[in-house]
């Protein structure tokens, strides 16, 4: 039986790179909906309390943890698909030569074309996804909930881990960097939440 080695499969053309990127994603977020699914399902059918929580919660509190819970789970799932879509979308569009090639008005350095590179797949990355925050503010029924803060949150915590992870910082996801990273973007989508 004959080893093979990987490094001497060469592909033809970049369509094929293309393809094999798009089917590991799709593998990727086919196991992740698999698991939305699955939760959805299994919190769904779930009528009763389980024997562990009996006398720990009430049957109401459950049921709005039951509701809850199947409400993230549903969340998750359109946004996964969502983001597949734009994905797709970008790798279809060529839309990183695209943006790099419009960094050229911005800067001349690498170091400067990189920075507005970042800055502007985030905004327009971003803005791809307000839709979907207008209509999950609009489907909750929060009045904290606002779209725009909401939006504004997650292109900040979007740059601020984009410059920690190219200067280096963000190597170890127990470093404390990234520790205090992730603490701030938890508080600071608490408070637009």
């Amino acid at each position: 039986m004959m080893a093979v080695d990987w490094r001497m499969i060469e592909l033809d053309k970049v369509d094929d790179l293309w393809v094999l990127m798009i089917a590991s994603m799709l593998v990727v977020d086919a196991w992740k909906m698999y698991l939305f699914t699955r939760n959805v399902w299994y919190v769904s059918n779930m009528k009763v309390i389980p024997n562990e929580l009996v006398g720990l919660i009430s049957t109401q509190d459950f049921q709005k943890l039951r509701d809850i819970t199947t409400e993230h789970s549903v969340g998750d799932m359109l946004d996964s698909l969502f983001s597949l879509g734009v994905r797709i979308g970008k790798l279809a569009l060529d839309y990183y030569p695209y943006v790099w090639a419009m960094t050229t008005d911005y800067a001349e350095s690498p170091i400067a074309r990189t920075v507005w590179f970042y800055f502007l797949d985030v905004f327009l990355t971003r803005s791809a996804f307000i839709p979907l925050i207008v209509l999950g503010a609009v489907l909750s029924n929060n009045p904290r909930a606002d779209p725009f803060l909401i939006f504004i949150n997650m292109t900040l915590q979007s740059v601020m881990h984009a410059c920690l992870q190219q200067r280096g910082h963000l190597d170890s996801p127990t470093s404390p960097t990234n520790m205090v990273l992730r603490v701030s973007s938890c508080l600071l989508w608490r408070r637009t939440s």
